[in-house]
C-alpha cells in the first residue's frame, strides 16, 4: 500500500481538491487587493480635497466675508480749515466699491458740533460704482471742532469711519485807513504836522514829531465815522504855518 504525501493530489468525483483550494485562495487574495486599493483611493481623495461644508463656518472658503467687496474712500479724513461762525462750507467724499460684489449702503451719519452730511440710505452700488457724499461744516461758535463720518453698509468694512475737523472763527470787521498826500511847501520847512477832527473847529495833532515827507496814513479811523483833515508845516525856528485846505473823509461802515 502506498501512503499519499502532503503534496499529492486527492481526486474525488473527478476533481482535484488541492487545485480548487489554491484557486479559491487566489481569488480571495485578488479581491482583498482590489478592496484595499479602493479604500486607499477613497482615503486619498478625502485627505487631499476639502470635505463637504469645510471652510464655510470658519470664513476661509465658500461665500464668506472674504468674498465681500470693500468701500474705498477718496480720503481718510476731511479738514475744513477756518470757517466764520454762522457761515457754512462743504467738502465732497467719494466711496467706490472695490471687489466683485454689490454693496448696499444702509446709512450715512455725521457726529460732532457743526458737521452735517447729506442723507443716504439703502443705496445699492455695483462693483466699481461710486457714491459721492457732501459734508458741511457750520460752526456755531469759535474754536476747533472734531467729528466723525460713519458709513454703514454690508461691505467687508461695514462700519467705515472718516475723521472730520474744522475751526470756527469770529468774523472781523474790515479795517479801513486814510492815505493823505499834499504838495510840498514853497518855503524852507523842516517837516509837517497832520491834524484830524470831527469838524474844522475840533482838529487835533496826529503826529508828535514833524514828518519829513509829504504823505501820511491814518490807521486809527473807526467804521462809519466822518473825519476832517488838515496839514501845517514847521520851519527851523519852530514856527507853524496856517492850516492847509480842509479834506473831509467818510469811513465806510463795514
Amino acid at each position: 500500500m502506498r501512503v499519499k504525501g502532503a503534496g499529492d493530489s486527492v481526486r474525488r468525483n473527478g476533481f482535484d481538491r488541492t487545485s480548487e483550494r489554491l484557486a479559491f485562495a487566489l481569488r480571495l487574495a485578488t479581491l482583498g487587493i482590489a478592496l484595499a486599493a479602493s479604500f486607499g483611493v477613497v482615503g486619498c481623495v478625502g485627505l487631499a480635497g476639502t470635505p463637504p461644508g469645510a471652510g464655510t463656518a470658519g470664513g476661509t472658503g465658500g461665500s464668506g466675508a472674504a468674498q465681500k467687496s470693500q468701500l474705498s474712500p477718496s480720503a481718510s479724513d476731511v479738514t475744513f480749515g477756518n470757517v466764520n461762525v454762522g457761515a457754512s462750507t462743504s467738502e465732497l467724499l467719494t466711496l467706490t466699491v472695490a471687489g466683485g460684489k454689490d454693496v448696499t449702503v444702509s446709512n450715512v451719519t455725521a457726529s460732532g458740533a457743526g458737521f452735517v452730511v447729506s442723507p443716504h440710505s439703502n443705496v445699492v452700488l455695483a462693483p466699481n460704482q461710486s457714491l459721492t457724499i457732501s459734508i458741511s461744516f457750520e460752526p456755531k461758535s469759535a474754536g476747533t471742532a472734531a467729528g466723525q463720518l460713519l458709513v454703514t453698509s454690508d461691505a467687508s468694512n461695514s462700519s467705515l469711519q472718516i475723521s472730520l475737523s474744522g475751526d470756527g472763527v469770529t468774523a472781523q470787521n474790515q479795517s479801513h485807513s486814510v492815505a493823505l498826500n499834499w504838495q510840498p511847501s514853497r518855503s524852507m520847512v523842516t517837516g509837517y504836522f497832520v491834524f484830524r477832527g470831527p469838524s474844522v473847529n475840533s482838529l487835533s495833532e496826529l503826529n508828535t514829531e514833524p514828518l519829513p515827507t509829504t504823505s501820511y496814513t491814518d490807521t486809527t479811523v473807526a467804521n462809519g465815522q466822518t473825519y476832517v483833515y488838515a496839514v501845517k508845516s514847521i520851519d527851523s525856528t519852530n514856527v507853524l504855518s496856517d492850516f492847509s485846505n480842509i479834506v473831509t473823509v467818510k469811513i465806510p461802515s463795514d
